[in-house]
């Protein structure tokens, strides 16, 4: 299992798209290559050079923003005249896993899991997000809730490594003696577009043992408005509240705009299931 563990994330955080991006200058002039990173301001290329004898190496160009007249991004497919980049909003999470990032102080978002976990979120300071999560209004009583907050130690996209601390309250209106009071530790690397993220949770039930989890989680951008995630966890009884599953492991797309974002993945357990391939997992998120 750790083999393909490591094989995953390699391939997630390495691997690169076959087809090309094109960049068209102002002036007409044409480059192919990959485009390796972007901002506002300015984007950077890699393209190939033919040297004396015939000797093909690889170079990076910088090209300013208002430079540019149009892209096309090689996975994504089609020719972009917009040049405004877009991140995705939801970058303080993978989908379970969330990063060390914090959504700036006054902005909100509501997340909706399945059509029946609704999550609100909500930026109390420059560093400290509060959020809250309950179920879809079927019934006429909350069967349960969580109430959670989160606090960036560290920036990622500014320090080596993102740091930060996060807890959680769980309650059961049926069974209040199966509610969770969680402690968190979350370390995470990259930045809006790229990241790998790591989650250990430390939970402690009345009248039961404390526990820990953890969650290991990236993201990569794949495309101008598409992200690829991937996620394991090594929680036993995700699904099933059964203990011989050896974690889960959880694949998928992100499609986002500047305020929304559309994840599907499917999340499956490590062990063998017969026929079970995976449960497919659907978010929807809004930002304000």
């Amino acid at each position: 299992m750790l083999n393909i563990m490591l094989c995953l994330f390699a391939l997630l955080f390495f691997a690169t798209g076959l087809a090309a991006d094109t960049v068209i200058l102002k002036t007409g002039k044409c480059l192919e290559g990959k485009i390796v990173s972007e901002n506002a301001d300015s984007l950077v290329i890699k393209v190939k050079n033919i040297q004396n004898h015939h000797q093909l190496v690889f170079e990076e160009l910088t090209l300013a923003r208002e430079d540019v007249a149009s892209l096309r991004y090689g996975n994504f497919g089609s020719e972009v005249n917009d040049l405004t980049l877009l991140h995705d909003p939801d970058y303080n999470s993978i989908m379970f896993c969330p990063t060390p990032a914090t959504i700036p102080k006054g902005d909100f978002y509501f997340r909706d899991f399945e059509l029946y976990f609704l999550n609100f979120g909500w930026g109390a300071g420059e560093s400290t997000s509060l959020s809250f999560m309950t179920h879809f209004p079927i019934v006429s009583v909350m069967s349960f809730g969580s109430i959670g907050i989160k606090h960036s130690l560290l920036d990622r996209e500014t320090a080596p490594l993102g740091l930060a601390l996060a807890g959680s309250y769980t309650f059961f209106t049926g069974d209040l003696t199966k509610s969770l009071l969680t402690g968190s530790l979350i370390l995470g690397l990259g930045d809006k577009d790229r990241s790998l993220n790591l989650l250990v949770n430390q939970s402690y039930q009345k009248d039961g043992d404390p526990f820990t989890t953890f969650v290991l989680g990236g993201d990569i951008r794949i495309g101008r408005r598409t992200k690829f995630l991937a996620e394991y966890m090594n929680s036993t009884n995700f699904l099933f509240g059964e203990d011989d599953f050896n974690g889960f492991l959880n694949l998928g797309v992100r499609f986002f705009g500047k305020d929304w974002s559309f994840s599907f993945t499917g999340v499956r357990p490590m062990e063998s299931m017969d026929s079970f391939m995976f449960l497919p997992m659907f978010q929807f998120s809004i930002h304000r």
